[in-house]
């Protein structure tokens, strides 16, 4: 049961996280996967998304969601059991990946727009060491 609720929680904050860092590619194939209610809560059109426009409603939807992310993120490690830990490095890889990927978006004042979010290799190197430290060494 834990193993599997850290599964969920963690595919659903992959995806949370790919359709942020997605936006502008997405929005030039005419695609929106952000809930349409959530658009009407901060008051920022489907139009506004496919023509980009960045503005403090966006920013206000881009934390909601960022945070909506996080607590996906949250819930993910927070069900991961020691006993379990070893056994699930390269999920934990990707985790700490996607972690930080969403911690550039928001670095970025959530433009995604004019920024185009990604790590470089040698960081993604760094946090699979990192990692394997925490799970491996680390009590």
């Amino acid at each position: 049961p834990a193993a599997r609720r850290y599964a969920v929680n963690l595919g659903i904050a992959f995806q949370l996280t790919n359709i942020l860092r997605d936006l502008t590619a997405d929005a030039g194939r005419g695609r929106v996967y952000l809930p349409a209610e959530d658009l009407r809560r901060f008051g920022y059109a489907e139009s506004d998304l496919l023509a980009r426009r960045y503005s403090p409603a966006f920013v206000e939807l881009m934390r909601f969601q960022a945070g909506r992310a996080r607590n996906f993120f949250r819930a993910c490690r927070a069900s991961l059991g020691r006993e379990d830990r070893g056994k699930l490095y390269a999920a934990e890889v990707m985790r700490r990946t996607y972690e930080k990927v969403l911690a550039r978006i928001e670095a970025c004042g959530y433009d995604v727009f004019r920024n185009r979010v990604r790590l470089p290799g040698r960081q993604k190197l760094w946090i699979a060491g990192r990692t394997w430290v925490a799970l491996r060494v680390l009590p």
